[in-house]
């Protein structure tokens, strides 16, 4: 898979958005980390920050997904949200960390 210059968004801010996001910024990605909660309630400490777009608060899928390549979607955020049911039939792929691991190991 190739995500240079592809716009992705990385729903939920934990383990699976820290490591999603640390690989994404390798490939040259366009990356925004959406989450529920403030950024003085989450820790970004482990990424270039500076590299990344970020979209938190109570209403952080107010603007929508529809413009994204790629979604990847933390195991904690619901898989039918609206918002991601619109951005996949306007095109979006949706996945996780996990997929993207067995679709690059399928040993």
């Amino acid at each position: 898979m190739n995500f240079k210059n592809k716009k992705v968004a990385v729903l939920g801010w934990g383990i699976n958005g820290l490591d999603i996001c640390g690989y994404l910024l390798k490939t040259g990605a366009d990356i925004t980390i959406f989450d529920k909660k403030e950024a003085s309630e989450l820790d970004f400490s482990e990424i270039n920050i500076g590299k990344v777009k970020l979209i938190l608060g109570e209403n952080y899928l107010k603007e929508g997904l529809h413009n994204f390549d790629f979604i990847f979607r933390a195991p904690g955020v619901y898989r039918y949200l609206p918002e991601i049911i619109d951005a996949e039939k306007k095109g979006s792929v949706i996945t996780s960390v996990t997929k993207l691991f067995f679709d690059l190991c399928p040993a």
